[in-house]
């Protein structure tokens, strides 16, 4: 796969309510907790809500970017529903010094359901059917790479992944996903498409993103 290098949003820890403000509901799902992301005005940057107590538009999904399962004893997603996708795509999730979250196409895992490694191995599947990945560091929260295949391109995978990652690290209850300006080309081209390109982060000319690291399953 060839890099695709892009920006994320920035830091949301203003305390202001805009347009664009970027804020969390979470209730309970049985043994998980489920959280979704919200960009409307009812609430600050970086708000932190119990649903139940929103109102009905907002509990129907009004203004929802994704939603995810949190298993909390393991730390992990369970599953991930990003808004406007419609491709059955699965993912494994890899911890380590570096988390990464690989996204897969095909019939064989219910639509938006997360591996862990041990159920990957057990699942007898392999990575033939391995469409993109993003790597992240889970400390600082900063971005490290988003690799898309060529042939995903222009099919939201790429803003998929980068919601993956971004819901781990609200569940977890580390900052918000961020990235230098360190981007190529293709990558910078995407960030300029990000539907919300006043939390983007300009590109840094002149600086050269790292090679992107090796996963290992």
């Amino acid at each position: 796969m060839s890099c695709l290098w892009i920006n994320v949003p920035k830091s949301c820890g203003r305390a202001v309510v805009d347009s664009s403000s970027l804020w969390f509901g979470r209730w309970a799902d049985g043994d998980a907790m489920g959280l979704a992301a919200f960009l409307s005005p009812e609430f600050p940057d970086g708000a932190m809500i119990e649903l139940d107590s929103l109102a009905p538009r907002l509990r129907d999904g009004a203004d929802e970017g994704w939603r995810v399962r949190w298993d909390r004893r393991n730390e992990r997603l369970l599953s991930l529903c990003v808004k406007g996708e419609a491709h059955h795509r699965w993912f494994v999730f890899l911890d380590g010094p570096s988390l990464a979250m690989l996204a897969f196409e095909s019939d064989d895992v219910a639509s938006g359901r997360v591996l862990d490694r041990d159920q990957f191995k057990e699942s007898g599947l392999d990575r033939s059917a391995q469409i993109g990945q993003v790597v992240w560091k889970p400390a600082s929260s900063q971005l490290v790479d988003v690799q898309v295949e060529e042939a995903q391109r222009r099919r939201g995978l790429g803003r998929v992944l980068l919601c993956a990652a971004a819901a781990h690290q609200v569940c977890s209850g580390h900052r918000l996903l961020w990235a230098g300006g360190a981007r190529t080309d293709l990558g910078d081209m995407v960030a300029q498409r990000f539907p919300y390109s006043e939390r983007v982060n300009p590109r840094a000319i002149g600086l050269a993103p790292d090679p992107p690291p090796d996963i290992l399953v």
